[in-house]
């Protein structure tokens, strides 16, 4: 630890959930929904939106007050690709609300708020690092006919390193993780969408 933080200027910061549980289930050390469950236990903000988790391939949006659900959200989801700016305006513009936002969705919100549809004092964002993401039925071609494996199979995905990881839960619930690199499977037409492959803002800032 000394020595990482002998590398460390005062800019960056390594942070991580106390809560063990959520640590375990955030795909970073739960840092981004321990803030969200605190928010919301200090009353700080009203609501959070978070995406529930159906599967690697969807994902619902979830407008709370509960820390509870935002535990069960944890963790990151590529392949439900959903801008979350129209929730915010459509059901939260007067609401103190939370939420992790991909450089998309902060972009929208901005520009919602320009044309005064929310007010960003009541706005909290957690800026995520996107690497992109994956349209969902695609996903599934490509973990079957790149991964060789049954999409269906699949329980959790990440971007990372310049390469796309699927690990899918074999016979007896043992978990086998697959990769190959991002440009691979672009240069096949699989990978990330065009939206995010032309994206330049990887952090919203």
């Amino acid at each position: 630890m000394e020595e990482v933080k002998a590398k460390m200027n005062s800019k960056y910061y390594l942070a991580w959930a106390k809560d063990e549980g959520i640590r375990k289930k955030g795909a970073n050390g739960g840092f981004v929904t321990a803030t969200l469950v605190s928010a919301l236990e200090n009353d700080f903000i009203d609501v959070a939106l978070v995406v529930e988790k159906k599967s690697v391939y969807e994902g619902i949006p979830v407008l709370t007050s509960d820390p509870e659900v935002v535990k069960e959200c944890a963790g990151s989801l590529h392949g439900a690709p959903v801008n979350l700016t129209k929730y915010v305006v459509e059901h939260a513009a007067k609401k103190r609300i939370g939420l992790p936002v991909k450089p998309c969705d902060a972009r929208g919100i901005i520009e919602q708020a320009k044309r005064r549809q929310v007010n960003l004092d009541n706005i909290f964002m957690i800026g995520l690092n996107c690497g992109g993401t994956l349209h969902p039925l695609r996903m599934r071609e490509m973990a079957a006919d790149f991964y060789g494996l049954d999409p269906d199979s699949v329980v959790r995905e990440e971007i990372k390193e310049g390469k796309i990881f699927l690990v899918s839960e074999e016979e007896g619930g043992e978990e086998k993780e697959k990769w190959i690199k991002i440009d691979e499977l672009e240069a096949k037409g699989y990978g990330r969408r065009d939206a995010c492959k032309s994206c330049i803002t990887k952090i919203p800032t």
